[in-house]
C-alpha cells in the first residue's frame, strides 16, 4: 500500500481483505484522496469503492491525492499509430478499442482481442489519452459472457 497514506506498508493479507481494511492499516489517508488504483500505475485498475477486496494476483493499492491523480479527457484517435508501434503482442490497439467502443466485441476477438496481456504501454503512449486497454478489456469480458 502505496501513495497518500500516513504509513505506506508491504502487507501480507488474505485474499478477499478489502481495500478500506489495508489503507486503514497503514495508518490511513495523508490527505485527501482522489483516486485508488489496483495493481499498480502502468496495469493497475481504478476502483470506485474501497470496499473491493484484494485477489491473489493484487501487487499493489496505490493511493493518488489531487495534486497526482492528474486526469485527461480522452479525445478522438489521430491515427498516430504509436499504440501499434510500442504493441509488445503487435496487436493494434487503436482498431480494437474502436470495434470494443462500437459494440463490435466478436471482430475485436476475432483481430487479437483476446491476444492482448494488457499491458497498458498502449494506452500510457497515446496522445489523445484513450483508454484503449479498458476498451479491450471490455471486448474480452463480453467474449467470455457468450
Amino acid at each position: 500500500v502505496t501513495g497518500a497514506v500516513k504509513n505506506p506498508s508491504n502487507l501480507r493479507v488474505k485474499v478477499g481483505t478489502k481495500m478500506i481494511d489495508l489503507i486503514d492499516d497503514c495508518g490511513g489517508f495523508s490527505g485527501n484522496p482522489k483516486k485508488v488504483i489496483l495493481g499498480g500505475p502502468m496495469m493497475g485498475i481504478t476502483q470506485h469503492t474501497l470496499e473491493t477486496p484484494v485477489a491473489k494476483c493484487t501487487t499493489c493499492v496505490l493511493v493518488l491525492d489531487e495534486k497526482d491523480a492528474v486526469s485527461f479527457e480522452e479525445q478522438s484517435c489521430i491515427r498516430c499509430c504509436r499504440c501499434v508501434d510500442t504493441c509488445p503482442v503487435q496487436l493494434m490497439p487503436n482498431f480494437l478499442a474502436d470495434y470494443s467502443q462500437n459494440d463490435m466485441f466478436e471482430k475485436a476477438v476475432n483481430n487479437g482481442a483476446e491476444d492482448c496481456i494488457e499491458c497498458g504501454i498502449c494506452s500510457y503512449v497515446c496522445p489523445t489519452r484513450r483508454e484503449l486497454v479498458h476498451w479491450i478489456k471490455l471486448a474480452k469480458a463480453k467474449k467470455a459472457k457468450k
